[in-house]
């Protein structure tokens, strides 16, 4: 009886285990063990004030993308990725890693000395990974620069510190799985109804694709959206007019005198449709990531 009573004990116990940890949070999914990254982000307006603060819970697969993870686990704890800017948004992605706001409030390159990684997905040899580009897909953003073709000597595309984060699948356009390494998801079961704010309501996943709102501002009357030219660190504004009339000139602001016109224009939509990936859309308001760190 006594060893019955201890038996049953120790299956109480083991289940009261288990279901603690899944409450906690898996640690295996699909098959891959999983590495929670906590985001904190910052939104400010155009004064400089801070106006919304969030978290956001990412999942790093780390057996589908065993290089790339351990690559960005390296860099989330030498501090990399606090004070970085979310450089980049669409209504389909946003991407974060490679700048922050200098002083005078344009994006500044940051220092980056962690080396590259080989390219984690089918078209470089990797089988396995069972993520699609979906709604809440992490991938790392490959080196344009870096486009040679797959050899026996140099593998291509590689990546170093630019992490992109998918709304929909409709960014599989530009991201497609078999030649862009996906190596996590942000979490989509983490809503809170009880929250005090309507942004904190939200899960990870949808706390990010509510910034879409971000990509564009509305300046007398003028629906404006900010470049960032990544080659030459280059700001272009477009706007479009009550008569949706498409206006672009050069700079951060929507300013008339420096409006491309004619030849001007010509040249800039020819750079525009020959180099699309580096031209990055500001957000309008600034999007700060204050830190992240592993769970």
């Amino acid at each position: 009886m006594k060893k019955l009573l201890v038996g049953l004990l120790t299956a109480i116990i083991a289940v009261s285990c288990v279901f603690c940890l899944t409450a906690c949070g898996d640690t295996v999914k699909n098959g891959s063990k999983i590495r929670t990254l906590k985001m904190e982000l910052e939104v400010y307006d155009a004064a400089g004030t801070v106006t919304a603060t969030t978290d956001v819970y990412m999942e790093l697969y780390l057996n589908f993308a065993p290089k790339s993870t351990e690559h960005i686990t390296k860099l989330v704890k030498d501090g990399y990725y606090n004070g970085t800017a979310i450089s980049n948004i669409n209504t389909n992605w946003l991407e974060f890693g490679a700048y922050a706001y200098a002083e005078d409030g344009t994006l500044s390159k940051k220092e980056y000395n962690n080396g590259k990684v080989e390219g984690e997905f089918l078209n470089n040899g990797l089988q396995g990974n069972r993520l699609t580009t979906a709604k809440g897909a992490i991938i790392f953003k490959r080196d344009y620069d870096d486009n040679s073709s797959d050899t026996a000597e140099s593998k291509y595309n590689t990546a170093e510190n630019t992490m992109v984060i998918c709304f929909s699948s409709s960014a599989s356009t530009t991201f497609p799985a078999n030649s862009y390494c996906i190596l996590g998801m942000v979490r989509s079961d983490d809503a809170n109804q009880d929250a005090d704010t309507e942004l904190e309501k939200k899960s990870s996943i949808d706390k990010l694709s509510s910034l879409t709102e971000y990509t564009e501002t509305e300046v007398d009357g003028n629906k404006v959206t900010t470049y960032f030219y990544e080659k030459t660190g280059t700001y272009y504004t477009k706007w479009t007019d009550e008569d949706s009339n498409v206006h672009y000139a050069e700079g951060a602001e929507v300013d008339s005198d420096n409006e491309l016109t004619g030849a001007e224009l010509e040249e800039f939509n020819t750079l525009f449709g020959e180099n699309k990936n580096y031209f990055l859309v500001v957000p309008c308001v600034k999007l700060i990531i204050k830190s992240v760190t592993v769970c």
